[in-house]
C-alpha cells in the first residue's frame, strides 16, 4: 500500500513538473550546475589559448633564428663562391676570364639562394 501512495505522489510530481516546471529551487541548483560547467570550459579554453599563444611565440623566435642562420648560410656561401671560383680549373685559359668567372659566380649563387638547406659547398664550382 504504501507504494502504491509512493507511486501516485511521484506521479502528481511529475504531472507538476510537466505543466509547472521545475521548482526554483531545483531550477537554481540546475543554473548554478550549468554556470560551473560554463566557468570550467572557459578556464579549459583561456588555459589552451595560452598555450597556443606560447606555441606561436616560440614558433615566432625559432623562425627568427632560422632567418638570422640562413642569412649567415648564406653571406658564408656567397663568400665561399668567391673564394672558390678562381681556384676552378684554373689552369685552363677559358676558365680565366672574367666572363666565365661572374657568370660561374651567378649560377652558384643563384643555387646557393635557391637551395638554402643546402647553401653552397667547396667544390661545387666543378659540376
Amino acid at each position: 500500500m504504501e507504494e502504491l501512495k509512493e507511486a501516485v505522489e511521484n506521479s502528481k510530481a511529475s504531472e507538476n513538473i510537466e505543466t509547472e516546471g521545475y521548482p526554483p529551487a531545483l531550477q537554481l541548483e540546475e543554473a548554478s550546475s550549468k554556470l560551473s560547467q560554463l566557468l570550467l570550459h572557459q578556464t579549459e579554453l583561456t588555459s589552451k589559448l595560452k598555450t597556443l599563444e606560447e606555441v606561436e611565440e616560440v614558433k615566432g623566435s625559432e623562425q627568427n633564428e632560422i632567418e638570422e642562420e640562413s642569412e649567415l648560410s648564406r653571406e658564408e656561401s656567397i663568400k665561399t663562391i668567391g673564394g672558390d671560383i678562381p681556384r676552378t680549373l684554373s689552369k685552363e685559359h677559358v676558365f680565366k676570364s672574367e666572363v666565365f668567372a661572374g657568370t660561374l659566380q651567378r649560377v652558384l649563387t643563384a643555387y646557393a639562394m635557391y637551395r638554402a638547406d643546402i647553401g653552397y659547398v667547396q667544390g661545387m664550382s666543378y659540376i
